[in-house]
């Protein structure tokens, strides 16, 4: 009779397919939904997180006292994507040009709801709902294509910065997916179709702009380091994510008088600058124990990031990936602001999917120590924002 041990190898072997994945993060999602639901913010519908001080009553969204989150923001446009209007539908937007930018999930939203019927507050809970088992598909794919375990999807679409996301009404699971599949259609040396997830990614967030920089790039230095210019052409597709993005924020500018990027500047600074003195200083949390438990999340990311960026020349995953993992940490790197969660895990949300991606290339021993610092800072997440925050 096979040991318990076989047994459970045995099954493992099974559960290495991209439907497992996908499985595993469906039953996880639903249960920090429903945990969220129930027991935090008292609906779905609590997810978007409205202040009382920026939406109005009128709009029929449960409300907490102050000034809410960001998913305010894109409930707002999920009424209107191309709104003209700073104040429509009782939500008073602080930076309208730096909000729309990232226009992807209210589209998306708003095109279910015209076909649906279903509010709007419901639908961004399920749309990320469905982006976060893309994500664990795409993932699953992509840690196959590097001879890893499926299971590493379901590592990469509950990272920590995906599961604040979820609690949140937030844009990250929609770009993860983007990312992520366009990554994976890009390793299989079809670039021309992962112009269309990288478009996906771009749209809901301008910082992945910073991965596909890193691919974009090392194609360059590639091409100039042996002379071959064939070495650029796959990148010349990410010209076109570039070029939509670029044409989006000349008409945003258009529309506020701002260019986008430049709207919300002050939340950016020279790599470190800011940065320190941020994760210096404590505060962040009104609750002692929720402000702990930020610190521990700051100490365990900073160890993933800053351990990955040491090790990075030992990973055998392509050395253009690797590149967009060093654009990516320079730019949570540049953040004024890393005192609660929300601030830092969000910033930092591309450079920890790519290390992942990048601990898929380590020796056995650092590759398991990034995945379980992953796994724990996500349950740590799942926790705090799934019953406190």
């Amino acid at each position: 009779m096979p040991s318990r041990l076989q047994t459970a190898a045995r099954a493992w072997r099974r559960l290495d397919r991209p439907w497992a994945a996908v499985l595993v993060t469906g039953l996880l999602v639903l249960l920090f939904v429903g945990v969220r639901a129930t027991t935090n913010v008292g609906s779905l519908e609590g997810f978007v997180v409205a202040g009382d001080g920026v939406v109005d009553a009128a709009s029929g969204l449960p409300r907490v006292p102050g000034s809410g989150y960001d998913g305010q923001f894109i409930w707002q446009l999920s009424q209107d994507p191309l709104t003209h209007d700073p104040h429509a539908f009782g939500v008073r937007t602080d930076t309208a040009a730096y909000r729309q930018q990232r226009v992807a999930l209210p589209a998306v939203v708003w095109a279910l709801h015209e076909v649906t019927g279903i509010s709007h507050a419901l639908l961004l809970v399920a749309v990320n709902v469905l982006a976060l088992l893309g994500t664990a598909w795409a993932g699953a794919l992509l840690a196959r294509h590097f001879g890893r375990h499926a299971m590493w999807g379901v590592a990469l679409a509950l990272s920590p910065g995906l599961v604040l996301a979820l609690a949140r009404d937030l844009n990250e699971p929609l770009s993860a997916l983007g990312l992520l599949a366009g990554l994976y259609l890009w390793c299989r040396g079809r670039p021309a179709l992962a112009t269309l997830p990288f478009l996906l990614a771009v749209l809901a967030r301008e910082t992945t702009l910073s991965v596909l920089a890193g691919l974009g790039l090392w194609a360059v230095w590639s091409a100039v380091r042996h002379r071959d210019l064939r070495r650029v052409r796959p990148a010349l597709w990410l010209l076109v994510p570039l070029a939509v993005a670029t044409g989006w924020q000349l008409h945003l500018q258009q529309v506020w008088g701002v260019l986008p990027f430049r709207a919300n500047e002050g939340n950016l600074s020279t790599p470190l600058v800011g940065f320190l003195p941020s994760v210096l200083r404590l505060g962040g949390a009104a609750n002692p124990v929720v402000q702990e438990l930020f610190r521990a999340e700051r100490v365990v990311l900073l160890g993933l990031l800053v351990g990955l960026l040491v090790l990075l020349r030992r990973s055998r995953v392509p050395a253009d990936l690797r590149a967009g993992f060093v654009l990516a940490c320079l730019l949570a790197f540049g953040l004024t602001s890393w005192r609660a969660d929300v601030q830092f895990l969000r910033g930092a949300n591309e450079a920890l999917l790519l290390g992942l991606v990048v601990a898929m290339g380590l020796p056995a021993l650092p590759r398991r120590l990034v995945l379980m610092g992953s796994l724990l800072l996500s349950a740590a997440v799942f926790g705090l924002h799934a019953v406190v925050a």
